[in-house]
């Protein structure tokens, strides 16, 4: 096996150990919803198991690692995963004000044994994936290769921490959880890291607190994005590109603080202007990461195939892009208002972007070329097909039986409605990087 040197280590590190503690969050997530009522006896095997089994996966796939790697990503997942045990670091009040009381006596003791456990546990099931792979070469070959290729794995990593906000916070929107914890960055008073909630709080307190927590975890990861290409010999768009996306995380955090502050103080300071803003505003840094992470792949920096259809996907690829961010704003605005005119205005609007997104869709999906950037292209704009027509039929679903009112009748409902928001943002992130990568090409087909 060729050595790598210690800093080699650092960015897979960075990249694999915020991916598997984003695995460990969606997995503390889903086991702990109060409609599951699951004990820890059931929870904590499903997530310590599910850890393990991701990151063997993950170590299958890329295969051998330079040797500090699997420690250090299992370290750095135990620190980015740290809020999840902070849960269960203070004593719960029984009294039902939602407070909390005093750290447990053993809680510095709990904090070295779960980094200790990551640490272990990650490391090993990255380590074991690598060797049951058979690969008897590390990644790092080549430094300069290996920086990029990283750049792009954390940039994806940074896409995927998105989307479980996403999704938790159409979850909040649609049940109306949204006021549900009166203060902000504390809650209940208590450091919002260490406020002691599980599958017995109320459901939306546990949806709101876990949307910060999901908030916070989204934010960290773009920092440390930020980071690594601002250090790489990347592209000074790409750097500009990373500073802007994790500027408007910053904002999109303050500006859901600043909706909880103000709407406890003067109930109707929590009005439909930073519901909307914040909706819409979410979307926004989830297509620009998606995009961000285009700029950063591999594929995008070979050189460009020559297609006959180049310019027809490029214009109908842009026009999709901007026709669905119209849509969503129109989405978002009755969403958060229930207005009339925004409701038809977006059904009328869904008819063009049905028809502009279809053809962009089908004429990526007609690309016949084996370059790299022609198959991504092709694989694109099938699934945008195919969530198009989950979309459609969602929106549909949503207007007959979802619920007219601006909070829903029944889990059903808001669960339909998160479900029709979560797949327009899949949906948006498709046709993103549909449209990044019909830019790339030239915009003329060699003469006959």
């Amino acid at each position: 096996m060729i050595s790598s040197p210690p800093s080699a280590s650092l960015r897979p590190a960075l990249a694999l150990g915020l991916g598997l503690a984003l695995v460990l969050w969606c997995l503390w997530f889903i086991t702990h919803l109060p409609w599951l009522a699951l004990s820890e006896k059931i929870s904590l095997p499903i997530i310590l198991g599910g850890w393990f089994l991701l990151a063997f996966l993950w170590g299958f796939r890329l295969g051998s690692l330079p040797p500090l790697t699997p420690p250090l990503a299992g370290f750095v997942a135990g620190l980015a995963g740290l809020p999840a045990l902070g849960t269960k670091l203070k004593h719960a009040d029984v009294s039902g004000t939602g407070a909390a009381l005093d750290l447990k006596p053993s809680a510095a003791l709990m904090v070295l044994g779960f980094l200790a456990l990551s640490t272990a546990l990650v490391g090993l099931g990255l380590y074991l994936g690598g060797k049951v792979r058979g690969l008897a070469t590390s990644l790092a070959l080549d430094p300069h290769e290996d920086v990029s290729r990283w750049n792009a794995r954390l940039a994806r990593v940074a896409v995927a921490s998105v989307l479980p906000l996403l999704l938790v916070g159409g979850l909040v929107t649609s049940t109306a959880s949204g006021m549900a914890v009166p203060d902000w960055p504390n809650t209940f008073g208590s450091n919002m890291f260490l406020y002691p909630i599980g599958p017995r709080a109320a459901p939306d307190v546990f949806l709101e607190h876990s949307h910060r927590l999901f908030g916070t975890l989204a934010g960290l990861t773009t920092f440390v994005l930020l980071l690594a290409v601002v250090l790489s010999s990347a592209t000074r768009w790409c750097k500009a590109w990373a500073l802007a996306l994790f500027f408007l995380i910053c904002i999109q955090g303050i500006l859901g603080g600043i909706r909880v502050r103000e709407g406890n103080v003067i109930h109707t300071m929590d009005d439909k202007f930073y519901r909307t803003i914040h909706g819409v505003l979410a979307q926004f840094i989830f297509a620009g990461g998606v995009a961000l992470a285009t700029y950063l792949s591999s594929s995008y920096r070979l050189a460009p195939p020559t297609l006959p259809d180049a310019r027809k996907l490029r214009a109908f690829a842009t026009g999709a892009l901007h026709v669905l961010f119209l849509q969503l704003i129109f989405g978002a605005m009755y969403r958060h208002t229930r207005s009339s005119h925004a409701l038809w205005s977006h059904v009328a609007f869904s008819m063009i972007v049905t028809v502009t997104v279809a053809l962009a869709g089908m004429i990526a999906a007609g690309v016949k070329h084996d370059h790299p950037q022609a198959g991504i292209i092709r694989r694109a704009g099938i699934w945008a097909i195919a969530s198009l027509v989950l979309q459609f039929s969602l929106g549909w679903l949503v207007f007959l039986v979802g619920g007219k009112d601006l909070q829903p009748a029944n889990l059903g409902q808001a669960l339909l409605r998160s479900a029709h928001q979560a797949n327009g943002a899949a949906l948006l992130g498709l046709v993103t990087c549909l449209a990044v990568f019909a830019r790339r090409l030239p915009k003329t087909a060699p003469k006959a």
